[in-house]
């Protein structure tokens, strides 16, 4: 990416304690992160051909500085189309997160957009975020929303974590849901 990294640059230059402290500062504020909030106030916006939008890079250079694995609760990729998934990776394992919404749409958008999102970047993460909650006592991870690209695709992958997921929710006593057309969820 071209701005966030440069961005976080200059945030790791106040050194680890200043870091630490500025994230604790912080930490409410980012909670509930949509990084097309953050694409908006950059001026990046998706071009489908030579745009210049927030990609992998940018979106795993935040994660990583707000320590999204333990901070963030409700992440949405608004608008987000030039991720494939790679950026994700800070939140593998995360013992905190609640909501995703890999759906890239806004509210009032066409849900058929184009995406990058790759299943076999996505799912491994996701998995990471489910087997770390089944562990403990309390399900976290409640609400999962898909692109809607991937329901016509049918990727085997994406199917079985799909099984998985519902498979616990249906075992855990604080509920979740798995937002996908062929799959009922309560």
């Amino acid at each position: 990416g071209s701005y966030l990294p440069e961005f976080v640059c200059n945030i790791n230059l106040l050194g680890v304690k200043d870091v630490a402290i500025g994230a604790q500062r912080l930490e409410n504020e980012w909670k509930n992160f949509d990084f097309g909030d953050l694409q908006l106030a950059t001026g990046k916006r998706y071009a489908p051909f030579g745009g210049s939008s927030l990609d992998d890079d940018d979106l795993t250079a935040v994660l990583l500085c707000i320590d999204a694995a333990n901070i963030v609760e409700s992440l949405k990729l608004t608008r987000c189309h030039n991720i494939t998934g790679r950026g994700l990776e800070p939140l593998r394992g995360s013992k905190i997160l609640k909501r995703i919404d890999l759906s890239l749409v806004g509210e009032h958008d066409d849900p058929r957009v184009y995406s990058k999102l790759k299943v076999k970047e996505v799912v491994p993460i996701l998995k990471s975020i489910v087997i770390n909650k089944s562990i403990g006592a309390c399900q976290q991870l409640r609400h999962v929303q898909l692109p809607f690209q991937w329901r016509q695709e049918k990727k085997d992958e994406l199917t079985y974590f799909m099984l998985a997921y519902n498979g616990l929710l249906h075992l855990s006593p604080s509920r979740m849901c798995c937002n996908h057309a062929e799959i009922e969820c309560t």
